[in-house]
């Protein structure tokens, strides 16, 4: 037998050998193929990004539009606009809570020259919103033109009072933007320029949306002209505009993001450089992604900074997983050479098991009480004909499963009990239990189960037997209570005679 037990286990390492030498090979390819596939993951992790910023900054930037749309609508449903309707309106539009980056919103009201003094002596004595008007107010830059544009409502008033007054016609630039703008009625954006209120170091642009005349036809480019009544115009501080829609985006923090005006080539198009926040031991991942506001085209570009990486990219993820593979390699490879020790010890000790159980199957099989061998973690391994009369299990429903599912109605107190006695201190266990059949059938019963020990102290089966004492103790419990009514009736007795 231990020739054939060296024999078997020889060939079994054989197998694991090879099984060995397969899984490091796949552990190493693994580890090949994670390279390739993290930076796969990095990039795609990195354009969604992009992606949710590209589509967060557009739909920002379309509701500060509509706010321009939704002003010039103010005009189209009104004969006249107040200074202090204006001012009304604005607050209802909560500017400086809902559009951070929108600096100012005014209105740049058309005079010609020859009305330009009366139009002055107006604004100067306009108290809708100041007691005192405006007295010191005056057009700038100086000079006569044929026509105005001058900013004439603005608001927040008291951080754009630089502005008041200025006519936007008189430099040649904001020109062309708003003539653009009257000619096509369509929403102009400028180039990046440097505000008249900017006191720090970031780039503006001013967006135009013309106003016309009500009722005024405007479908000719002259009728446009002629119909023209002024502009609304946002003043917008870059730097503070994408500043505040990255702030409200979750994972900005990961991307390094340049803003630039296309429509500008030339080296003053940068609007906006997001701060680095330092830079990333991965490789560094680019893309490119494009916004319009105003007939203007800008570009976005991202990279990747430190915060993209950490708890991601981390540079140890492919010797993470070839440090696994082979470790897991090794480990396997040992469970399976202990496996194929095992399994053939198992036969072995099948085969002798099978030998010893024939001696006693025809004693056993006539017996009236149901007797039952497991292994020593409970599986069944034999269970006589008595076994199938009492619990109602056929012996294939029995065998290979839990001796558990025979023990259905041990109360789940007994189990301490039940397990120190037959498993950590090997001693018998003989106790009467109420059980169950297969068919749901109650039944008392006397079992007993002993451990069966090797040479080494260790459990190695365990015998039941199972005697059904339900007649038994029926009848024990019917002579109780004729005894009890015995001894009741003749203190009854007793008790009549002492009357």
């Amino acid at each position: 037998m231990s020739i054939r037990y060296n024999n078997s286990t020889k060939k079994g390492v054989r197998y694991v050998y090879v099984f060995l030498f397969i899984s490091l090979a796949l552990s190493f390819f693994a580890w090949l193929q994670s390279k390739d596939f993290l930076d796969q993951l990095r990039e795609e992790k990195f354009n969604i990004e992009a992606d949710e910023t590209e589509a967060i900054i557009n739909d920002v930037l379309k509701s500060y539009v509509g706010a321009l749309y939704s002003a010039r609508a103010l005009f189209a449903a009104s004969k006249t606009v107040e200074r202090n309707e204006w001012n009304a309106y604005i607050n209802l539009l909560s500017l400086e809570e809902r559009f951070h980056g929108m600096h100012a919103l005014s209105y740049l009201k058309r005079v010609p020259l020859e009305e330009k003094e009366n139009f002055i002596k107006r604004v100067r004595g306009d108290t809708s919103l100041s007691p005192e008007g405006y007295p010191d107010f005056d057009v700038y830059p100086e000079g006569d033109r044929e026509e105005y544009f001058i900013v004439t409502f603005i608001e927040p008033f008291e951080k754009n009072m630089a502005a008041f007054g200025f006519d936007l016609f008189s430099n040649p630039s904001r020109k062309a933007g708003l003539e653009r703008a009257r000619d096509e009625n369509t929403l102009i954006a400028t180039a990046p320029i440097r505000l008249m209120q900017e006191t720090a170091e970031q780039a503006g642009f001013l967006v135009f949306l013309p106003v016309y005349e009500n009722g005024a036809s405007i479908k000719t480019i002259e009728e446009k002209q002629s119909a023209l009544i002024g502009y609304i115009s946002a003043v917008f501080r870059a730097g503070d505009l994408l500043d505040s829609i990255l702030k409200k985006i979750r994972t900005a923090d990961h991307l390094h993001v340049e803003v630039y005006d296309t429509s500008s080539p030339g080296e003053n198009n940068v609007l906006f450089q997001s701060p680095q926040s330092g830079i990333s031991s991965a490789p560094i991942l680019s893309t490119t992604r494009k916004a319009d506001i105003g007939s203007r085209s800008w570009v976005m570009t991202f990279t990747n900074s430190s915060e993209f990486d950490v708890g991601f990219a981390n540079k140890l993820f492919p010797t993470t997983i070839l440090t696994f593979g082979l470790l897991l390699s090794l480990f396997t490879s040992y469970i399976l050479y202990s496996s194929a020790r095992i399994r053939e010890r198992a036969i072995i000790l099948a085969q002798d098991l099978t030998t010893d159980l024939n001696k006693f199957q025809m004693a056993v099989e006539g017996t009236s009480e149901h007797i039952m061998f497991t292994d020593a973690d409970g599986t069944i391994l034999y269970a006589n004909k008595a076994a199938e009369k009492i619990t109602g299990f056929s012996k294939n429903e029995m065998l290979g499963n839990s001796s558990s599912m025979l023990r259905s109605n041990i109360e789940k107190e007994s189990f301490p009990e039940f397990w120190q006695t037959i498993r950590q201190k090997k001693n018998l266990f003989i106790g009467e239990i109420n059980n169950k059949t297969k068919n749901g059938s109650e039944y008392t019963s006397e079992l007993r189960i002993s451990p069966i020990i090797d040479e080494t102290e260790k459990v190695r089966f365990f015998v039941f037997v199972e005697r059904d004492i339900t007649e038994k103790k029926r009848i024990e419990n019917m002579k109780s209570d004729f005894v009890s009514l015995v001894s009741h009736q003749s203190r009854r007795h007793r008790r009549g005679l002492g009357h």
